[in-house]
């Protein structure tokens, strides 16, 4: 079985720990480490959670975490330790133990850059929150992006509708400028947005099918990732939010750059609007049979999904 290097970017909260979950137990993901970026928490709090989380689902793992862009973003979403649909402590009210580990002191552009230096044309960089440190990080290393395998962004939303404005995702909204940066410089670049990303869902009653036999050894994290789900389930983040189950988006992140195969997907030259009330956020994808969008790059978009091979790739992390 092939191992994905990964480089998994992150913010603080329920989303982001089940993406964590799910990379450190996935038997083809080598997790090289962890980046943050301010969220529902600090970029800090968030780095130092990876390590808690690393702690107690993977113990012995080694995982790196670097903290990275903490100055707040335009447009700044849900900031703070009461942010709706993530609880009191950014994990749904879950206390973990202090992480025997620390932080690095290298920022997360630094660290992103000098891994890529030391294994070029090997990591994908996995970006499941806003995109603010890849900027930062090209400015680390101009020829950065030549140095990764591939870079998947989970944003945007291009044939449906947007989730923080009617045509804007959340993730591109905080940060528009970085969105669109990356857009424009990250190469082999696949944005998994809520046309494919909002496909993914679970109820938590399906870890009832696989509690039973779930290893020891795995049991703790299963028992936090139950905690995460329900309090999603009991604490949607938004309107919209399937009643009953609690969304995946970072493990569709993961999933795209893992096994792509479950993907449909539609090439286009893309922007994203940095401007206006409603349209920051936006993605601009020439659809018509001879684009000419100024600054526009070949992006290519995940439409749809295969959702429930996606969910047994999910579960089945359990089971091994």
């Amino acid at each position: 079985m092939e191992r994905h290097r990964i480089i998994l970017d992150l913010e603080g909260g329920i989303d982001g720990a089940i993406a964590l979950i799910y990379a450190l137990l996935a038997p083809d993901i080598a997790l090289e480490g962890v980046t943050s970026v301010r969220g529902e928490t600090s970029a800090f709090i968030a780095a130092e959670q990876a390590l808690r989380i690393a702690q107690l689902c993977a113990p012995g793992s080694g995982l790196r975490a670097a903290a990275g862009a903490d100055a707040p973003a335009p447009r700044q979403g849900r900031i703070g330790p009461a942010a709706a649909g993530h609880g009191p402590t950014g994990l749904g009210g879950v206390l973990l133990p202090p992480a025997e580990g620390q932080p690095l002191r290298e920022t997360a552009a630094e660290f992103v850059a000098r891994l890529a230096g030391e294994r070029p044309g090997e990591l994908a960089y996995v970006l499941a929150g806003r995109a603010t440190n890849w900027p930062l990080a090209l400015r680390q290393d101009p020829a950065l992006a030549g140095k990764l395998r591939r870079v998947v962004q989970l944003g945007g939303a291009v044939l449906v509708s947007g989730d923080a404005t009617p045509v804007a995702e959340a993730n591109f909204r905080a940060d528009p400028e970085a969105a669109d940066a990356l857009l424009q410089t990250a190469p082999d670049l696949t944005a998994v947005g809520l046309d494919a990303s909002a496909k993914l869902a679970i109820a938590p009653s399906r870890l009832g099918l696989i509690e039973p036999i779930v290893p020891p050894a795995q049991a703790r994290a299963l028992r936090l990732l139950r905690r995460l789900l329900d309090y999603r389930v009991r604490h949607p983040l938004r309107d919209g939010d399937p009643i009953g189950l609690a969304p995946l988006p970072g493990v569709a992140a993961l999933l795209a750059a893992t096994r792509p195969e479950l993907f449909a997907y539609r090439v286009w030259p893309a922007r994203v609007a940095a401007e206006g009330e409603l349209t920051a956020g936006m993605v601009i994808a020439d659809r018509r049979r001879r684009p000419s969008l100024p600054g526009g790059r070949p992006v290519r978009f995940a439409v749809d999904l295969d959702t429930e091979a996606a969910l047994h790739a999910f579960l089945s992390v359990w089971v091994r």
